[in-house]
């Protein structure tokens, strides 16, 4: 399997509960799925850089919950009112 099966295969594994921890996390859906998104993003621009098996969900665990943070601190920056 290529590594843009795994991803891809990791995508569908993981998204919908990684979705739901950035969507409790953020109280909106829409930026959920942004954060998701850039996760899944991000971990494509590595697997084509080093990183040898993409079905590593450690990385997809970890990354989700931080990218949605940093969200939440940028919308808070901003002065945006943030649900959680």
């Amino acid at each position: 399997m290529t590594a843009p099966d795994l991803l891809e295969e990791l995508y569908r594994n993981q998204q919908r509960s990684m979705r739901s921890l950035a969507w409790m996390l953020l109280g909106d859906q829409e930026s959920a799925e942004d954060a998701v998104q850039d996760c899944f993003s991000r971990l494509e621009l590595r697997s084509l850089t080093g990183i040898d098996n993409p079905a590593d969900v450690h990385y997809v665990q970890t990354k989700t919950p931080l990218l949605t943070i940093d969200s939440i601190r940028d919308a808070e920056g901003r002065g945006q009112t943030v649900f959680c």
